[in-house]
């Protein structure tokens, strides 16, 4: 059998790099402003996208090794394994984590992944949860949601 052409593999970072190339593209054409302010606010909420889009290919990286770890690696008898998604709410946005799940017997299913990124078992990552409550420390709770929906990528109930 022939081995895949590196070229040919899927680049799980292409994204983010396509995400960064309209960026270049904006400044150079016409759509960028010439006011500051508005090209500051156009340059950050265009580079969290970027950001979001390396979190996510990073965490699918992660996803694509664990599945291949996972296959050299002998299952005990009677645990069933399972890929389950969950998302995650981060300052840069909402991303979404494949993970393998492993159940045996009447146990709560373990996910590995979860465990080794230190993850928290609610949606709301670390950071986020660090922001909102370091606002809530000097504002009104509306006004934390409203930072935080207008200063991070995330949206806050």
């Amino acid at each position: 059998m022939m081995a895949t052409h590196s070229a040919l593999e899927c680049d799980l970072f292409q994204p983010a790099r396509a995400s960064f190339e309209a960026i270049v593209a904006w400044l150079r054409g016409s759509g960028a402003s010439v006011d500051h302010s508005l090209l500051e606010e156009g340059l950050e909420e265009r580079g969290r996208e970027v950001l979001r889009l390396l979190y996510q290919a990073q965490l699918d990286e992660l996803a694509k090794v664990e599945r291949s770890e996972a296959a050299c690696a002998p299952i005990p008898e009677g645990t069933s394994v399972r890929t389950r998604s969950r998302q995650i709410e981060t300052i840069f946005g909402r991303v979404v984590l494949c993970r393998l799940g492993y159940k045996a017997g009447g146990r709560k299913t373990h996910y590995p992944l979860d465990q080794r990124l230190n993850l928290p078992s609610e949606v709301y990552s670390h950071p986020l949860r660090r922001r909102v409550a370091e606002q809530a420390r000097a504002v009104a709770w509306d006004g934390v949601v409203e930072h935080v929906d207008n200063n991070t990528g995330a949206t806050s109930p």
